[in-house]
């Protein structure tokens, strides 16, 4: 990408207002996306530091094997207590199904140039993020996307009795 293109637009970018349903950089990756924001190569267009999570999905089907209804009931994205966990399960309507899930660390960055790219790839594939890919899309838009193979989905409620 042309270097005052992506000076523009890493500007604009990173003086936008948190679009995220939080509202803010998660705690424990702010010091990661304040190092690759302060680079001139990246900026992060988007965070998560990973999240325990309880997700409840109603027992219709549309016919695609998808269901119509479906509510987070739990969300952290800090060490959870087990007392939490379990109010959200005992929150759970009389049908449907609940899911444990654990969700890793996400970091998706827009890169200056392809060898650029390479290089934090590299970083990343070596510090374990295995399953980290870029996607390079029109007008010479190059993201990377550092993600982990690290993921859990436990059932919890089946059929609206717990397991």
């Amino acid at each position: 990408m042309n270097e005052n293109v992506f000076v523009k637009a890493k500007a604009q970018c990173l003086s936008q207002v948190d679009r995220s349903k939080k509202g803010s950089i998660d705690e424990p990756v702010v010091h990661v996306v304040d190092a690759i924001n302060s680079s001139s190569h990246f900026y992060t267009t988007s965070s998560c530091s990973g999240r325990v999570a309880v997700f409840w999905q109603g027992a219709e089907d549309t016919g695609c094997g998808r269901r119509k209804e479906g509510k987070w009931l739990y969300v952290s994205h800090d060490p959870v207590c087990h007392d939490d966990v379990v109010a959200a399960v005992s929150s759970c309507p009389d049908s449907g199904d609940a899911w444990l899930k654990f969700e890793p660390m996400v970091l998706h960055v827009q890169c200056q140039s392809l060898a650029a790219a390479k290089r934090l790839l590299g970083v990343a594939l070596q510090a374990g993020f295995r399953n980290s890919g870029l996607v390079i899309g029109k007008k010479e838009h190059i993201i990377l996307a550092v993600r982990s193979t690290h993921a859990m989905d436990v059932p919890l409620v089946i059929g609206g009795k717990l397991r």
